[in-house]
């Protein structure tokens, strides 16, 4: 990949020479750009992560699925009736989860278990929501999906406190290993190999005031 993109850079200008740690440090940055855009769908194709056999094919190196324990919420530091959800430590981005819930039955005699999704929440929107009757994460006829909240590096899952939550399952696109002089090969598909040189030529030629990126930049809009 080294070569691909010095030789992209130099395509136009043979004298043109790019130091070892500036060629790595571009094409970190593009590939961190392309996994965002590509899970996200602000892409010139417009389409995001499983919306195409193409973006599931650009990431699915990057997927893992994780059952994440729970501690309760801390009086005074979290919310009423919440638990907490440590994210694992190569997390990046979201692709689904679930929690397995368990409640009694209306006779008080027997402990019901589901596995439900869970009800998307922020600071703006949690208010509204944990006030609300009608809210989702309410248990109504056997069923509820309690109030997710993310946090700096964990999840907060706030139920209406009719029912426990005993484990959190997550999917979710992993943070990808650096790609550096001697270290192993890209992580993701080797297809998006040219796609990651490309756009970090691009992203180089750009930061640079290089008069060969607006020519460089109608090229990659043609990358799927």
């Amino acid at each position: 990949m080294q070569y691909s993109f010095e030789y992209g850079v130099n395509k136009y200008d043979s004298s043109d020479s790019v130091d070892s740690s500036v060629v790595f440090y571009w094409l970190n940055e593009a590939q961190e750009r392309i996994i965002k855009t590509r899970y996200s769908g602000v892409n010139p194709k417009g389409e995001s992560f499983e919306e195409s056999q193409k973006r599931t094919d650009d990431l699915r190196t990057l997927i893992k699925e994780s059952r994440v324990y729970l501690t309760s919420g801390i009086d005074g530091i979290n919310k009423p009736n919440s638990y907490i959800a440590a994210l694992p430590s190569d997390y990046m981005l979201m692709v689904g989860e679930e929690v397995l819930i368990q409640f009694n039955d209306l006779t008080n005699t027997l402990a019901i278990t589901k596995r439900v999704g869970v009800t998307e929440s922020s600071s703006n929107t949690y208010s509204n929501q944990v006030n609300d009757p009608y809210s989702e994460h309410r248990l109504h006829y056997e069923i509820a999906k309690p109030l997710r909240l993310f946090k700096d590096n964990y999840v907060e899952l706030v139920t209406d406190g009719n029912y426990i939550i005993n484990f959190y399952y997550i999917r979710y696109i992993k943070l990808p290993t650096k790609i550096y002089l001697g270290g192993p090969n890209c992580e993701l598909s080797e297809h998006m190999h040219s796609e990651i040189v490309n756009y970090a030529v691009s992203l180089y030629l750009e930061n640079t005031g290089d008069n060969r990126y607006q020519s460089n930049k109608v090229e990659l809009n043609t990358i799927e």
